[in-house]
């Protein structure tokens, strides 16, 4: 059975088992899932490869000529130049990275590569590009592995999750003294299941999490129950 956005929604709200559902409805959960989705593209993009006829020059275009790359995403990860012959059993010659570079004009990215690409032979140019799922940024397929769906999904109910607690936040202007209790609870609880849900994320993909751990603390600098008790209470 395919993956598609409706596969992704349906599973992240078994997830969060329909929290929210009453005011998030799909048009509104399919833009945090277009934004998960980006999440997991910055953080382990997919990478293809691509072969360069050389010219014997410098430059070669990338936006209109190479199938799946992105402008302001798309890197660089290697480039054979010239490309391995297995059948020669041809030595692998791998550019060195500060002899590449990307530059923009027109709207347009090109390579430049210091030693050229010489003519009649072909360069082979791994890059990192956006993953595909077919109904979220206009793709009608996907591309994104099995193995990479835990992490999307996990991704995913963490971006609602703190979707939410904004949310119950901005509840709390609205409501008399007595119903603080309640919101300041459910801003609460959402913080701390965005956050279980992204370590989930993370461990999925195989990142540290100690790299991240400062930013996720600044992020819920407000979640002490202490602090909570307090703002709700006055400080009783």
């Amino acid at each position: 059975m395919p993956y598609t956005k409706l596969t992704l929604r349906t599973a992240v709200r078994s997830m969060l088992q329909n929290v929210g559902s009453a005011s998030l409805d799909d048009a509104k959960l399919d833009v945090l899932l277009a934004q998960a989705k980006r999440r997991l593209d910055r953080d382990k993009p997919n990478v293809a490869t691509t072969t360069i006829a050389g010219t014997g020059k410098k430059f070669y275009q990338l936006t209109t000529t190479v199938v799946g790359w992105m402008n302001q995403f798309s890197t660089i990860q290697i480039i054979q130049n010239p490309k391995v012959v297995i059948a020669n059993d041809d030595v692998v010659q791998l550019s060195d990275p500060k002899d590449i570079e990307i530059v923009e004009q027109d709207s347009l990215e090109y390579l430049r590569l210091d030693t050229g690409i010489a003519s009649g032979t072909n360069a082979l140019v791994k890059f990192t590009t956006p993953w595909l799922l077919d109904g979220i940024d206009g793709a009608t397929s996907t591309t994104i592995p099995s193995t990479l769906y835990n992490a999307l999904e996990f991704i995913s109910a963490s971006v609602v999750c703190l979707s939410l607690s904004a949310k119950s936040a901005g509840q709390l202007d609205d409501q008399i003294e007595a119903d603080l209790i309640n919101w300041r609870g459910k801003q609460a609880e959402y913080k701390f299941a965005a956050r279980d849900f992204e370590e989930n994320y993370l461990q999925e993909i195989g990142l540290d999490k100690s790299k991240v751990r400062a930013v996720m603390l600044r992020m819920d600098y407000d979640r002490d129950p202490q602090r909570i008790s307090y703002l709700t209470h006055g400080g009783r």
